[in-house]
């Protein structure tokens, strides 16, 4: 009997210690990666829209290169000309939120809506149009 309560205190602990609610609405309930290993990678666009409608085949940009020392490099085609632009990247204070500095000095903030370790998904307001981008690992 006592084994068994033991394995159960145990259990509780860990499961109490391992969940949580995910900071992200489409967030992972359970991962030992922290949000920073997440966010790294090479990505790649699965689908844009505005405003709720699929604008993914008119999106120039194609796939992005988020790496582990804050910069980032985003690369496209621009009417069938690859363009490329790099920058650097943080997340803001509470990490709901992954803003981009390119080399202009032009600041983007995009809600993290989805965080995973192969699935981003970002959202942005620009002139009340609001844009959903997915990626996917690359």
């Amino acid at each position: 009997m006592q084994k068994i309560t033991l394995f159960f205190l145990l259990f509780t602990f860990f499961s109490l210690s391992f969940s949580s609610c995910s900071k992200y609405e489409e967030g992972s309930k359970f991962t030992l990666l922290t949000k920073k290993q997440r966010m790294v990678n090479n990505w790649k666009m699965k689908k844009l829209t505005a405003n709720g409608d699929d604008i993914t085949s008119l999106n120039i940009i194609t796939e992005i290169d988020i790496r582990d020392n804050g910069t980032i490099t985003v690369r496209g085609a621009f009417f069938g000309v690859p363009t490329s632009d790099d920058g650097h990247w943080i997340f803001d204070n509470d990490k709901s939120h992954l803003v981009i500095t390119n080399q202009n000095g032009g600041v983007d903030r995009y809600e993290i809506i989805r965080l995973k370790d192969k699935e981003l998904k970002v959202k942005i307001t620009t002139n009340g149009t609001e844009y959903l981008h997915e990626y996917e690992e690359k």
